[in-house]
């Protein structure tokens, strides 16, 4: 549901500057509360119209603190407005789709055409198209780019030293999300270009280091980011009829350029990630409040959750006393 609700606020649609996971999220964090404590439909309705004035979030955060905020801001209104409908509390019924509903208020234009309500409860995103999992720690924009430049370096070895100027072009509104092009600190480096390309020049590799102060104002970091320069355009030959894709072509000092371009980022659902770099990800993110045999106790557990006949003992592990 909250990825149905969440597509017509998806910035590339949105000019108004709505965040998806602070609107959408608000409402999709309800619903499943809903279902979890076993509300029925007249009180799942009225807990979806407390959440619609529950939501809220501005993309003029993003590279701030308030940012990462959206996120547990949606998760708290959804289990607020659950729990007061499970009490009684009533709500508008015409939550998503009235006249001053969910999707005329947060959508951009033609948001809330009706065929955005028909489309609900025919079939699952979670199962089609699938999930995207972002595979890098930072703006889900930067994605199909930062593919391009690991592609390039692995073909080609390619050096900070090499390169004179860097071009990448995206689809109209890939550019809405990255908001700092130089970026000051960690927070702002997630939100540009410029910055995630330059450290997977410099570091080869992009994790939850690459985006502390200090590696974000390092000098070399600072020198290669004026080199990069993003644009938006229309949609190469080879990908005609994709709704997203990054073209990067860098022109190397010694003469001559190189180029790339994808339309799906690694991790999509289309593209998914392997087992392995999917355990990657989680030690890196779980090892700043986990023991080493902790997290290698949960990839097992992970990997084996079909079969699980109880999750007690990784929940333990994950919330640590």
């Amino acid at each position: 549901m909250e990825g149905r609700r969440g597509h017509p606020v998806d910035p590339p649609q949105n000019p108004h500057a709505w965040h998806a996971t602070a609107t959408a999220g608000t409402s999709g964090a309800a619903a499943a509360g809903a279902r979890l404590i076993g509300l029925d439909a007249e009180h799942t309705r009225h807990a979806l119209g407390i959440a619609l004035s529950l939501a809220g979030g501005s993309r003029a955060n993003f590279g701030s603190m308030t940012k990462p905020l959206h996120v547990g801001n949606a998760a708290r209104g959804g289990l607020q407005a659950v729990l007061l409908a499970e009490r009684g509390f009533t709500a508008a019924e015409e939550s998503i789709g009235g006249s001053m509903g969910f999707l005329k208020l947060f959508a951009g234009e033609g948001g809330d055409a009706p065929e955005r309500l028909e489309a609900l409860g025919e079939g699952w995103g979670i199962v089609d198209p699938g999930i995207n999992v972002k595979r890098y720690p930072c703006c889900y924009g930067t994605a199909r780019a930062a593919d391009c430049v690991f592609a390039l370096i692995g073909e080609h070895d390619l050096q900070p030293d090499q390169v004179e100027r860097i071009d990448v072009r995206v689809e109209p509104g890939g550019l809405a999300a990255l908001i700092h092009p130089r970026p000051q600190d960690g927070l702002q480096g997630k939100f540009s270009m410029q910055y995630v390309l330059s450290a997977i020049l410099l570091d080869r590799e992009l994790r939850l280091a690459t985006f502390e102060d200090e590696a974000v104002m390092r000098p070399e970091a600072q020198q290669l980011i004026e080199r990069i320069h993003t644009s938006e355009g229309p949609t190469p030959p080879e990908f005609a009829g994709a709704p997203k894709f990054a073209h990067v072509e860098v022109t190397l000092a010694g003469g001559g350029n190189l180029v790339h371009a994808v339309d799906e980022a690694a991790g999509s659902a289309d593209h998914p990630l392997s087992w392995e770099q999917l355990a990657d990800k989680y030690r890196d993110t779980a090892g700043r409040v986990l023991d080493d045999e902790v997290i290698e106790r949960g990839i097992e557990a992970f990997a084996a959750l079909d079969a699980a006949r109880s999750v007690d003992g990784l929940i333990a592990d994950l919330c640590p006393a």
